[in-house]
């Protein structure tokens, strides 16, 4: 059996990048691309520059978490909402997928007898 040396056991036990991130795969991270794209486009007005890069990891967590398809739900409800007068914020965009989520919820759940 190997003896390891403390130093060589505190290495191997450090990350050098924090947590690992999961990425989407690669078609999905460029349909986001290019919801992105598109719903900056309804919004002319907007200065994005800065923020898309940070929506765009935010919205990958999102997606990872509860799929593309509920990602691209949300951003397509809030486009049409006539109260989102700005590019959907991420959190805007985690509202709504709950918000779709509870209206798929039988009623009856939250009845009390």
């Amino acid at each position: 059996m190997e003896r390891v040396d403390r130093a060589s056991l505190n290495n191997a036990l450090t990350t050098t990048e924090g947590r690992l991130q999961k990425h989407l795969p690669r078609e999905e991270s460029e349909a986001l691309g290019i919801l992105l794209e598109r719903t900056a486009r309804r919004y002319p007005n907007q200065d994005l520059t800065t923020t898309l890069d940070e929506y765009m990891a935010d919205l990958e967590r999102l997606a990872l978490k509860y799929s593309l398809q509920k990602v691209e739900d949300a951003i397509a409800a809030l486009r049409i909402d006539p109260d989102q007068r700005f590019f959907p914020s991420p959190n805007e965009v985690a509202a709504e997928i709950e918000r779709q989520h509870l209206r798929k919820v039988p009623s009856h759940i939250y009845a009390r007898g």
